[in-house]
């Protein structure tokens, strides 16, 4: 049974470029502390395992293990996010009590000293406000006060943050979100960077990711016949290429023989 990111890879070359080029941006502008890629899909298009396959490409290339969650219960505001991030980038406080936006990024400025700090905050539309909200009240801030931090420090690392927005665009957050074509501009990071948006899968997609998992075509047609299982509805037989529906019937697929090695 394929695992989530193994999953998570599927149909998503796209996205990995748009990130790769995105770390290439940034990793372009030393005074930039931060970048926040915002994920864009609504609640079928398979965050979690995109998110699994994301983590999985950033450990070992950026440090401390990536961490992932949102705060709990039914409040998702600045304060409760404020305590949950020191939480996530798992900041050594000693007795001190992080309640601002300034004493959030200088802690994060002292967790900055010797790597970089990966956080996966999920489920973003739930902020009190909304992707909108979340960008003037939380990250535009923060990246400020991380730009004036890191030029008295002239560190040489970043917090990179990945958001996940289950929703099926952000039309309506223009002024929080930076355009496709990624910016030349520092200051323009102070704004989320979307990468494009999840969909649905077609036939190339299946196929594509068959190979990537170096699964052979034996006997012959077997390719063919696990693209079919993969995107059309069981009961009906019609064409459904929505992500979390897809993963479920490959996952219900036996792929690989147990004496194989993968």
């Amino acid at each position: 049974m394929p695992s989530n990111a193994e999953l998570g890879r599927l149909g998503r070359s796209q996205h990995l470029d748009a990130l790769r080029d995105v770390m290439a941006a940034v990793e372009g502008q030393n005074t930039v502390p931060a970048v926040a890629v915002l994920l864009t899909g609504n609640q079928d298009a398979g965050h979690k395992e995109f998110v699994d396959f994301l983590l999985g490409w950033l450990r070992g290339r950026r440090g401390r293990s990536p961490r992932r969650g949102r705060p709990s219960g039914e409040r998702y505001d600045l304060d409760l996010l404020i305590q949950w991030m020191t939480e996530a980038c798992g900041l050594a406080l000693g007795h001190r009590t992080v309640d601002s936006i300034d004493a959030l990024a200088e802690a994060i400025q002292a967790g900055l000293k010797d790597q970089d700090l990966v956080v996966v905050l999920d489920q973003v539309q739930r902020f009190v406000g909304g992707v909108a909200r979340f960008q003037s009240a939380f990250w535009q801030p923060l990246f400020a006060r991380l730009s004036v931090l890191r030029a008295v420090a002239g560190t040489r690392h970043r917090l990179i943050l990945i958001v996940a927005n289950y929703a099926a665009s952000v039309a309506d957050d223009d002024q929080a979100v930076c355009g496709h074509d990624h910016p030349a501009a520092p200051g323009h990071f102070a704004k989320l960077v979307p990468l494009p948006c999840l969909r649905a899968f077609k036939p190339g997609d299946v196929r594509r990711w068959l190979d990537d998992m170096e699964l052979p075509d034996e006997p012959p047609g077997r390719h063919d016949e696990l693209v079919r299982i993969a995107l059309h509805s069981p009961e009906d037989g019609q064409f459904d290429g929505t992500p979390l529906r897809v993963f479920a019937r490959l996952r219900s697929e036996t792929l690989w023989l147990e004496e194989e090695t993968r």
